[in-house]
């Protein structure tokens, strides 16, 4: 039987070239990736760049892998958890016998109910972290930096080589919600890697999302629930737990993967 293609979603501030470790661990594992460049990092026109804008080029890429006949999973991290459950929600009826997005597996992501703006719950106001530009269009990452926020648990020179690999992102997108009117999880098996050392998102915020989507589910019926896994890593696993990391999503493609 095929392998889905992984479709890598980065975070805030992040791109393709950082799942590079993964992608090579993936593809070991007899894996086809595909990386996503997220319309809000380094967008081209700021002031009209928004999460449905990265909806748009998520969905793209989806769409492009179940057109080719293979079935997918979608991974997100931190702020791509937003506009992926997005976008996945638009492939949850999949045509008869036809490809299909199988499963979700997001790493110390946003978790949120459909259309919430990432900073709803603060009512839009930025953390000490966001450095805002004057025309509130862009934001890039301040104190206490990326070496604490992101890259904790990485040795000197891959924090340097990754930070030097961050670009400035949209703020529209973390203050304006994305407007589809539902969410992947709620027809989709979702997994969730809980990372224990997170700087930037606390393992209890994240446990706490889950436990949310998890009532949500519940209320709906729907007889899912969020799978909840955990490494003792900071908020970028796949850099610094790339093997586990990898293993994760093993299992969200539904490999017999032993956790580790």
């Amino acid at each position: 039987m095929a392998k889905p293609t992984i479709i890598l979603l980065p975070g805030a501030w992040h791109s393709p070239a950082h799942y590079d470790k993964l992608r090579a661990v993936l593809k070991h594992h007899g894996y086809e990736t595909e990386a996503v460049a997220l319309a809000t990092v380094n967008p081209k026109d700021p002031a009209n760049t928004d999460a449905d804008s990265d909806v748009e080029v998520i969905s793209a890429a989806i769409k492009k892998v179940l057109d080719s006949g293979k079935d997918a999973i979608l991974v997100t991290h931190s702020y791509s958890g937003i506009p992926g459950q997005s976008a996945a929600y638009s492939f949850v009826e999949p045509g008869e016998g036809g490809p299909r997005l199988t499963a979700i597996a997001m790493m110390t992501s946003f978790l949120y109910p459909p259309r919430t703006a990432l900073l709803a719950p603060v009512g839009g106001k930025p953390f000490p972290l966001h450095v805002v530009n004057a025309e509130e269009t862009l934001v890039d990452v301040g104190d206490p930096g990326p070496d604490h926020l992101f890259y904790n648990d990485l040795s000197a020179e891959e924090a340097a080589n990754s930070k030097s690999l961050l670009k400035t992102h949209s703020w529209r997108c973390k203050t304006l919600p994305p407007s589809a009117k539902g969410a992947g999880y709620w027809h989709i098996p979702t997994y969730y890697l809980v990372c224990e050392k997170d700087n930037a998102l606390p393992a209890d915020l994240q446990r706490s999302w889950i436990v949310a989507a998890n009532e949500d589910l519940e209320k709906r019926g729907s007889g899912l629930r969020i799978r909840e896994e955990s490494v003792e890593s900071g908020h970028s696993p796949f850099l610094s737990r790339t093997e586990q990391t990898a293993d994760f999503i093993r299992r969200a493609a539904g490999e017999d993967v032993p956790v580790s």
